[in-house]
């Protein structure tokens, strides 16, 4: 049933984000490694600060070209899910970036205002339901 359907996808979509952030924080933690040759520990916090933000940064940019291009990123071809307009349309650039705010800085936020507020509508993220986007199964 639709529960079911529903299940499979947020499972389909967690799987994807897992690949997709593992992509990143691995090429984190290489130009962490690359660059960390003789630091010393005081600035050592800040740079891991500094590491982690362009690490998010590129994801963010990863993520809106990715979706805007052909509506997935590598963990959503993976796992055969695109992210659509509900109208089946192709998302807009804005839309894109819009969206993925609050699935590259804000995710357990995102995820609990829409299990409180808009999962009766079908939505799992407020960002997708706040630019009318979701995450559909490739048939």
């Amino acid at each position: 049933g639709v529960w079911t359907f529903s299940f499979q996808i947020l499972m389909r979509r967690t799987i994807a984000a897992l690949v997709d952030f593992t992509l990143f924080m691995f090429l984190g933690v290489v130009f962490f490694l690359i660059l960390d040759h003789g630091i010393k520990f005081d600035v050592y916090t800040f740079l891991v600060v500094i590491y982690i933000q362009l690490t998010l940064q590129f994801a963010y940019a990863y993520f809106v070209i990715m979706e805007v291009y052909n509506g997935q990123t590598i963990g959503k071809y993976l796992m055969d899910i695109r992210t659509v307009k509900t109208n089946g349309d192709k998302i807009t650039i804005l839309e894109s970036a819009v969206r993925n705010i609050g699935k590259v800085f804000i995710l357990p936020l995102d995820f609990l205002i829409s299990v409180l507020f808009f999962r009766k509508k079908g939505y799992i993220k407020f960002f997708d339901y706040y630019t009318k986007t979701t995450v559909e199964r490739i048939i």
